[in-house]
């Protein structure tokens, strides 16, 4: 970190003036890029930039602007080499704003509300000697962006730039990229989908503000709408976590706001999912905007922000930018229209903001309110749904359709006009392959919730939460009987239970494991394994571990928490590998076994040493669901030190033969081999120690070439 801290400072800071990046390269292989504009084909070319040179690439970059006339581009330097402090340079075209400053203004304007954003700077890109016009260089988000802010240098980056990053489905990560620490695995990220998606209504707001940087969150969130950016709701942001593997510090960062301050119109409802059709919605957002109470705080944050976003537009910012790039936008080949249409955008930029805040007080004041569907219910009729109010003076109109985006009306099959805000639908219009909309409707305008298939969530739908018990641990095991480490959890619970969302952790906060679309039935157990390769080498005759874990059990001592969706620790065990819990579960072959389900898990008391391999998959301590190979594990009976006698109790998964002697601190056995011949199950075996000498000794069990021992006082007989 600090030679990359002195590499930034350096290299020279933006200037005041424009830089001009001209770059020289092969024209045939840029023409070969331009006409497969859908790949990253790098161009190798040299960079100069004033008085410096670099040897560097470069590559077409943006989603649907690629196959624009004028290229957005990337341009990466050598590794170690920086220019104005950055390694990389995002070249935005802005080819769709006449005025090529809309997405500048935006970003200075968030940065103006105390948000944190990338950096951005006009340049000029040349080509060959040609030029190419404006471009705004936009900073990424990514690990030098986190060196150069007050962010935590280790924060998560998760970068949801393709169409239909929406949050609302853990299951599908591919539209998304991660930006920093990406060894380490997605599952926090996964943890806010889920939660996201399965947190109660009734607690959003209050676990929203322990999830993110809620005062920061609400300012992003309101700015966005006065800005106008309504593809950001699908699109175009980043989500940034303080700490890896954590579930509270995130927070919400815009980007690539070519099409904010005026772009989409004055008239772009605040709640607008900006993707066509609008059929996904962004679970954060919409969620917020349909709570009543933080709606309320956006809407104040709107009311509190107006005087300060009007005052940035006419402090000169807006004229001065256009002063300064109209020589290169009036040079721009690509430029297709002209300079008093220019100068007549940057009048309408000028006057956006108070177009826009007398927009929105008029929606405000006067449109329906966002408003959400509960998943629909099975009845004696069909399926009954239901969903908030809108607010005052509305009707309602229902529709059933094949087409999830309902682009046309000649494929309804089913439309209704409720009185009140629910409905039932006859069976015959319900099932997988249809979808329900419902629309609020005022002054002949209708305004339209999410969708979904339509349905009965009874028949599909499990609970969330339950009584689900951590009931066998194997955190250590012999290294002749090494299935990795795994943890078993069983279902007390009468009824099923979903595990979707649910966090697994133990005492390092960056490691956390959430389960996927997991259901477990009353009754069942389920196994989670840090190796999922070992354990099915090791149990050949059992299933495969439930689900991987991303982390290991310490062999020094964890402390294994379970955790449902809404975050509320389910059950938790702190085990040590000595006492007061067993060491026989300390690479001596064993695992913890709880031996009732109804005992308190968190007490060493409850649990006993199992079986040499374990149990793993059997909601009995004594009967296996793999293939038994005559295990045995042993512990000593108390009371200890021994007076007398010493009691052994041996348990076996299997009938198997034991051999069990007894040793001096020297080394010297001082009894002879007691074979035994087991049964399934536990066999009390006494030794005759009341006559030996009193010391310290040393049992000894063998068993299909397994080596065990324990260390014993003896003080005879008294």
């Amino acid at each position: 970190m600090l030679l990359a801290l002195i590499a930034l400072v350096s290299t020279p800071v933006w200037p005041d003036t424009v830089p001009a990046f001209s770059l020289e390269f092969n024209q045939s292989q840029w023409e070969y890029a331009c006409d497969h504009y859908w790949q990253d084909i790098y161009i190798p070319a040299q960079l100069s930039v004033d008085e410096y040179t670099y040897q560097c690439q470069f590559r077409i970059r943006g989603a649907t602007s690629r196959e624009l006339p004028k290229k957005s581009i990337k341009i990466e330097l050598p590794q170690g080499a920086y220019l104005f402090g950055c390694n990389e340079f995002n070249m935005n075209a802005e080819y769709f704003d006449a005025t090529r400053i809309r997405e500048s203004l935006s970003y200075l304007y968030y940065s103006r509300t105390s948000q944190t954003v990338p950096e951005v700077h006009f340049t000029e890109v040349v080509f060959n000697g040609e030029t190419q016009g404006a471009y705004l260089s936009v900073q990424d988000v990514d690990k030098e962006f986190l060196l150069n802010t007050d962010l935590p240098d280790e924060a998560v980056i998760y970068k949801c730039a393709d169409r239909y990053t929406t949050l609302d489905r853990p299951y599908e990560l591919a539209p998304y990229s991660k930006k920093t620490q990406e060894s380490q695995p997605w599952d926090d990220f996964q943890l806010l989908i889920y939660w996201l998606r399965l947190c109660p209504e009734d607690l959003f707001r209050e676990q929203l503000q322990q999830r993110f940087h809620y005062d920061d969150l609400i300012s992003s969130v309101a700015t966005n709408v006065l800005l106008g950016h309504g593809s950001t709701y699908y699109h175009n942001y980043i989500m940034l976590l303080d700490n890896t593997g954590s579930s509270e510090g995130w927070r919400y960062i815009p980007w690539d706001m070519d099409k904010t301050w005026g772009k989409y119109g004055p008239a772009v409802p605040y709640s607008k999912n900006g993707s066509t059709f609008g059929n996904r919605r962004n679970t954060l957002i919409w969620r917020m905007w349909c709570n009543e109470t933080i709606r309320e705080e956006l809407l104040e944050e709107i009311y509190r922000q107006y005087p300060m976003y009007l005052e940035f537009s006419q402090n000169g910012t807006i004229d001065s930018l256009a002063s300064l790039i109209s020589p290169l936008v009036e040079a721009d080949p690509f430029r297709n229209f002209t300079m008093n249409q220019f100068w007549g955008d940057v009048e309408y930029v000028r006057n956006w903001p108070e177009s826009r805040y007398s927009n929105l007080v008029d929606q405000i004041e006067n449109n329906p309110l966002p408003f959400s569907v509960s998943p629909p219910e099975s009845c004696s009729a069909g399926i009954r749904v239901s969903w908030r109010s809108a607010g005052d003076q509305l009707t309602w109109r229902l529709e059933v359709s094949p087409d999830s985006i309902f682009t046309s009306p000649a494929d309804r099959v089913y439309e209704a006009f409720p009185a009140d805000t629910f409905w039932v639908i006859p069976e015959q219009f319900t099932g997988p392959d249809l979808w329900l909309q419902v629309y609020a409707v005022k002054d002949g305008v209708e305004y339209r919730s999410a969708n979904g298939p339509l349905v009965s969530q009874a028949e599909t739908q499990y609970e969330t939460t339950g009584n689900i018990v951590i009931n066998e641990i194997n955190f250590q095991s012999n290294p002749q009987f090494n299935p990795g480490d795994w943890f078993e959890v069983i279902n007390t619970e009468q009824t099923p239970v979903s595990l979707a969302g649910w966090a697994l952790r133990d005492n390092n906060s960056s490691n956390l494991t959430i389960l996927g679309e997991l259901v477990i039935n009353p009754g069942q157990c389920m196994v989670f394994s840090s190796d999922s390769f070992a354990f099915s080498s090791v149990f050949e005759t059992l299933p495969a571990p439930t689900w991987w874990l991303t982390f290991n059990l310490s062999d020094q001592g964890d402390r294994l928490v379970l955790a449902d969706p809404s975050g509320n620790t389910v059950d938790s065990v702190s085990y040590l590998p000595d006492a007061p819990w067993f060491w026989q579960a300390a690479g001596n072959g064993s695992t913890l076994m709880l031996t009732d389900t109804s005992l308190p898990n968190q007490n060493p008391s409850s649990w006993i040493p199992g079986p040499l391999g374990g149990t793993p998959f059997s909601p009995e301590i004594w009967d296996p669901a793999w293939s038994a190979r005559g295990a045995v594990s042993f512990a000593l009976n108390g009371p200890l030190p021994v007076h007398g006698n010493l009691g052994i109790k041996l348990t076996t998964i299997a009938p198997v033969t034991a051999d069990v002697s007894l040793f001096d601190l020297c080394g010297r056995q001082v009894m002879e081999h007691t074979v035994v011949e087991l049964e399934t199950g536990v066999t009390d075996l006494t030794l005759a120690t009341d006559k030996l000498p009193d010391g310290i000794y040393i049992v000894v069990l063998r068993n299909m070439g397994f080596l065990q021992t324990a260390k014993v006082t003896i003080l005879g007989a008294r």
